[in-house]
């Protein structure tokens, strides 16, 4: 949001409130930037689903239901490659927050079968 001066005051009942703005500045957290090369294989899968990533190593997977639970996290011990076993979850589809080295994270969708 910008505004057009560095001050603006407000009042609200009976107390007073002023808010500064520093203009041509944003504040916020840099976005993750996609694990370059990322598979996750098979998919759809049964049992298990292999994670590869060739150039960042992988710290974390998250594995979050269709309902935005997160139904698992499991630590990739900073490896390129990561079996993932799914024989405790039901058939359905999935979300995969897969979190590499520095900024990187992507998200994939698994469909796991019976």
């Amino acid at each position: 949001m910008v505004w057009p001066h560095s001050s603006q005051a407000l009042t609200v009942d009976t107390a007073t409130f002023t808010t500064f703005f520093i203009n041509n500045q944003s504040v916020g957290i840099d976005d993750p930037t996609k694990i370059p090369g990322l598979s996750v294989y098979p998919n759809p899968a049964n049992e298990f689903a292999q994670i590869w990533s060739p150039e960042i190593q992988l710290e974390s997977v998250r594995i979050i239901n269709s309902l935005g639970q997160e139904i698992r996290n499991e630590n990739a011990g900073y490896t390129f490659k990561m079996n993932l076993s799914l024989s405790d979850l039901p058939a359905g589809f999935y979300l995969l927050e897969i979190i590499g080295s520095g900024i990187h994270r992507s998200t994939i969708r698994l469909m796991k079968q019976d």
